[in-house]
């Protein structure tokens, strides 16, 4: 009886010029792997994919219809994929088996969207179980047991962000089944059949759960146009459920479980419905699906092993050089915005010293000038006294031409100007000794200062650097030095110009250390070589104007510790 059954299913086929051949596209569990329906989906997991399916329909009955396909499919690069599939197909007594290479290119349409596109080659293998047949049956007195033919397909889809559009031609060569060749180049029907697929995830509870419709219509020339329906649930990415509907065969149960987004093992159930198409016996599919492989940058990823959603990074509209350019450029500003206001707080500072050592200032010129009344005021009692005195003595003598010698007690006159050692110590002089000083000017070019006494200022007058003299600016000559430098070649030589020298020292450190230290205090100040004389220069004030340079001189040579300031000129 079984032989007669399947022996009616070839005779009609062999009536109709056979049904699908390599029907591979017509599992319930195409979403798993949509490289079955439409081959432009090669490639489109971003990694290597395998994936093995098994269907074995009308369980119930013994010999009902079984098709098996193992696929490989990966991408090459970011636009191009290869794959391959492989599919036994056994309906009764005739089997059939194929093999098919894809060649896909991906065009991408923008930064979330693009076409790929898809085309198969290969060939089928048909044999017949003659055994079973009567070979007194003229309709296969000539029908060989096995025989062989072309096959392939093409497809193309469209991909955006979620959705996915696709449209695929199942066979592109007539299907040939029972032949008198054993080689078969069957009539080219590209539209004999077409699917068209379409489907869209929408992600949920902060993307850890997927809901995934899926729609398929299938038209063919020579059967009735049949649609398809699904929906699949994913739940926290790792297992799914969902269940099936297709036109005139009934509803089927889905489901399945995925392990590290790699691994994915489903299964189908169709129900025992009764539709136009369907016998009444249950169908059941099996399927295995595996990623491996690094993933291929650049491309458009659909994976249904892999439903975890990549987090989108949001456009710069800058490239790589230009960012790194924008930061350093927000590096720089903020770190002249930091720099402003340190010397805001220092500028701040220096004022409010400044403004403490006004006012100390001029409490001790009123102190001085009150002073200085005293005393002239002393002085003018005293020459009067003496004169009264010599008045009273002229008129008690009885030679009033002979004028009596008055001797004055004045102070010992000082030789000698205050050295920088005795600078603390109070100093007083009378008008005389003060002009004499002020008229003293050294002539000779003179020797650099001890290097260890011009540092220690540093700390002696490190609580106020801006005291001045306490005294008459001609209790503290200072030696109208001016020397001129030709300028030489070292690569700190001093440059072209009138300077006012606060130091002069035999080694670069101090003269480092000399001037850093005037800086902190809040001066300005910097260094220099001379070839000339083998010497370092910290100076305080440069400028191409000697009078200006005078000016400069004059003014911080008041300072206690820039007393011994002079100008120096560098000249070519």
């Amino acid at each position: 009886m079984k032989h007669i059954f399947w022996l009616s299913c070839l005779l009609y086929v062999t009536s109709v010029s056979g049904l699908r051949a390599q029907d591979q596209a017509n599992f319930t569990q195409f979403y798993l792997n949509p490289y079955l329906i439409n081959p432009s989906y090669a490639g489109i997991d971003g990694q290597s994919a395998l994936s093995l399916i098994y269907r074995k329909q009308w369980m119930n009955i013994d010999g009902g219809p079984s098709i098996a396909n193992f696929s490989l499919q990966a991408p090459i690069s970011a636009r191009t994929a290869f794959g391959l599939s492989v599919t036994n197909d056994k309906k009764g007594l005739l089997t059939n088996s194929g093999l098919r290479i894809s060649f896909g290119y991906n065009a991408p349409i923008g930064d979330h969207s693009s076409i790929r596109f898809g085309i198969s080659g290969g060939g089928s293998w048909n044999s017949i179980d003659l055994d079973g047949i009567n070979p007194n049956d003229p309709a296969f007195a000539n029908v060989l047991d096995n025989n062989a033919s072309l096959t392939g397909n093409a497809g193309i889809s469209f991909h955006h962000r979620t959705f996915h559009l696709g449209a695929s031609m199942p066979t592109i060569f007539s299907p040939s089944y029972v032949s008198t060749d054993a080689f078969t180049i069957t009539e080219v029907k590209p539209f004999q059949s077409i699917i068209i697929n379409a489907s869209n995830r929408f992600y949920f509870n902060d993307n850890k759960n997927v809901f995934e419709p899926y729609a398929i219509y299938r038209m063919n020339t020579d059967l009735p146009s049949q649609f398809e329906v699904a929906g699949v649930v994913h739940l926290n990415h790792v297992i799914w459920a969902g269940a099936s509907y297709k036109q005139d065969f009934g509803i089927s149960a889905l489901g399945g479980i995925k392990l590290q987004n790699m691994f994915a093992i489903g299964a189908s159930y169709s129900l025992a419905n009764a539709g136009i198409n369907e016998l009444n016996s249950p169908t059941f599919e099996i399927s295995l699906n595996l990623l491996f492989g690094a993933h291929k940058k650049g491309t458009h990823a659909y994976s249904f092993v892999n439903t975890v959603k990549e987090k989108e990074k949001k456009p710069t509209g800058k490239s790589a050089s230009e960012a790194i350019a924008e930061k350093r450029r927000q590096e720089e500003a903020e770190r002249k915005k930091q720099l402003e206001a340190q010397a805001k707080a220092r500028d701040e500072e220096a004022k409010r010293k400044q403004q403490e050592q006004a006012k100390a200032q001029a409490d001790r010129q009123a102190k001085l000038e009150a002073d200085r009344k005293a005393q002239a005021q002393a002085e003018a009692d005293r020459k009067a006294k003496a004169e009264a005195d010599r008045q009273a003595a002229l008129a008690t003598q009885k030679q009033p031409e002979k004028t009596p010698t008055v001797t004055q007690h004045t102070p010992p006159v000082q030789t000698q100007p205050p050295t920088a050692k005795n600078d603390s110590v109070p100093r007083k002089h009378n008008p005389r000794l003060r002009q004499e000083m002020v008229e003293t000017i050294i002539a000779t070019e003179e020797l650099p200062h001890d290097e260890n006494e011009t540092l220690k200022r540093l700390e002696v007058h490190a609580e106020n650097p801006t005291e001045q003299h306490t005294d008459h600016p001609a209790a503290h000559p200072n030696a109208e030095r001016h020397e001129f430098v030709k300028r030489g070649n070292h690569k700190e030589e001093l440059d072209v110009a009138d300077y006012v020298i606060g130091g002069v020292f035999k080694s670069d450190a101090n003269a480092k250390h000399f001037a850093d230290g005037l800086i902190k205090l809040g001066f300005k100040a910097d260094y220099g070589h001379l070839t000339e004389k083998n010497l370092w220069y910290v100076y305080l004030y440069q400028t191409t104007d000697i009078n200006q340079a005078r000016t400069e001189r004059d003014r911080v040579r008041k300072m206690l510790i820039l007393r011994d300031a002079w100008l120096l000129t560098v000249h070519h």
